[in-house]
C-alpha cells in the first residue's frame, strides 16, 4: 500500500523545484531589489489568504488596508521601476 506522504513529497519537491527554475529566470531579467519586494508582498498576500481560506481567520481592516498598500507598491514599482 502507497503512503500519501509519498505523493506528498513528490508535489512539494516539484512545487519547490519549479519556483526556483522561477527565480532563475526572474534573477536574469529583473533587479535583486524589485524581486525582493514582489517576494515580500507575495508571502504576505499567499499567508493572508491561507489564513482566510483554510484556518477561518478574520482579516482586520487594518490587515486588509496592508495588504492593499502591499499590492498598490508593487503596482507602483513596476509602473515607474
Amino acid at each position: 500500500q502507497k503512503s500519501p506522504w509519498n505523493l506528498s513529497l513528490l508535489i512539494g519537491g516539484i512545487i519547490y523545484g519549479l519556483t526556483a527554475i522561477g527565480w532563475g529566470f526572474l534573477m536574469k531579467r529583473m533587479k535583486l531589489a524589485t524581486i525582493g519586494v514582489v517576494y515580500g508582498v507575495s508571502c504576505i498576500i499567499s499567508l493572508a489568504l491561507l489564513g482566510v481560506l483554510f484556518y477561518h481567520e478574520k482579516l482586520s481592516m487594518l490587515e486588509l488596508v496592508g495588504v492593499l498598500l502591499g499590492i498598490s507598491s508593487v503596482a507602483i514599482l513596476y509602473r515607474f521601476g
